[in-house]
């Protein structure tokens, strides 16, 4: 199985906002609470290994595991009105966090961590319900955000607050096929960014197939002026594809490289505006443009290079063998940039 995040922006609502801002602040309490339990208990388990030689387990004093009694203790003290998921799915990612670095805490090495009031809040899969479609940019659902407590304490009907999400293209189709089934909806989360809230929702799908390749099955690459890669198979004497155009470089580099011309005449009557602290600002449009053309091409590159991998994939070539250009003569530029 394959596992992704999609963020979709949660449109914004006054008292919906107020109220993911008042779980955030919630979960940033209850992970630095949690963290400091988890330290009186290394605490307490050290001082009991030098007593006893041996350290205590958690279940023997408590009755339950050390994430599960901190929860207990918790969820009496503090967070009511959180949903029971949210808050018992905060309170064991921030011990086994702790948990994880105790080692490099006790070497110096790192300090413990301590939460910030901004952070992101998790929310499990059963807690988000009923997606649904109203058009390709815009969908709903409902999130189970308060415990019984919490829906008392606010005058609501009950604990799932409805929300629209906000998408965009390729985004609604994650949705889309997790409406249908296609994708399985896993635990997500919830995050603020900009004054915004997003839902970051993950999911999971069946990964394809490795595709079998035959390693004797070779596919060859001619490297060229105006074809940039000219591809054969060795088994098909009736293959031959061309990737890409060098012209299209030649006519970006040619284009760039004239306005380059044009901005370093423009440079001798810029106004004060445009000098600054000295030549530096004055030159700043020109350093913008330095490397355009490399980065035209390196996507270029990119763009030809994924494209023949996929063509030796889809025709099942286990092996791709190009050209040597290391002896290329100095004077073929186009070739060896």
């Amino acid at each position: 199985m394959t596992t992704k995040t999609m963020k979709y922006e949660i449109k914004y609502e006054k008292d919906l906002y107020n109220l993911l801002s008042d779980i955030q602040y919630e979960v940033f309490l209850l992970k630095n609470k949690a963290t400091s339990l988890a330290y009186d208990w290394q605490n307490f388990s050290f001082s009991y290994f030098n007593r006893f030689g041996e350290y205590p387990k958690d279940k023997k004093i408590t009755g339950v595991t050390l994430t599960a009694d901190i929860n207990r203790i918790l969820k009496e003290d503090h967070a009511k009105s959180v949903y029971s998921m949210t808050r018992e799915t905060a309170v064991k990612e921030a011990v086994d966090k702790f948990q994880n670095d105790i080692v490099k805490i006790r070497k110096g090495e790192i300090s413990i961590m301590r939460y910030k009031r901004d952070g992101s809040f998790p929310i499990r899969s059963k807690q988000i319900n009923q997606i649904k479609k109203v058009n390709s940019k815009k969908y709903t659902c409902k999130l189970s955000l308060l415990s019984r407590e919490g829906v008392k304490e606010r005058g609501l009907k009950n604990g799932q607050i409805e929300v629209e999400l906000r998408t965009g293209k390729g985004a609604y189709e994650i949705l889309d096929r997790i409406i249908d089934g296609t994708y399985k909806l896993c635990d997500s989360r919830i995050t603020k960014n900009k004054n915004k809230f997003y839902l970051l929702v993950t999911y999971s799908f069946e990964s394809k197939k490795e595709e079998q390749l035959d390693t004797n099955k070779i596919m060859g690459i001619d490297l060229g002026v105006n074809i940039p890669a000219m591809l054969a198979i060795s088994d098909n004497k009736w293959y031959r594809q061309p990737v890409g155009d060098s012209q299209e470089i030649k006519s970006f580099q040619n284009q760039v490289e004239s306005r380059k011309r044009r901005l370093q005449k423009q440079r001798k009557w810029c106004g004060e505006g445009s000098i600054g602290h000295g030549t530096k600002t004055r030159l700043t449009p020109l350093n913008k443009l330095s490397g355009k053309i490399k980065r035209f091409k390196d996507t270029k590159n990119h763009c030809w290079s994924r494209y023949i991998v996929d063509e030796a994939v889809r025709n099942k070539c286990g092996t791709i063998q190009m050209e040597d250009l290391s002896e290329i003569a100095e004077e073929n530029t186009f070739l060896k940039t």
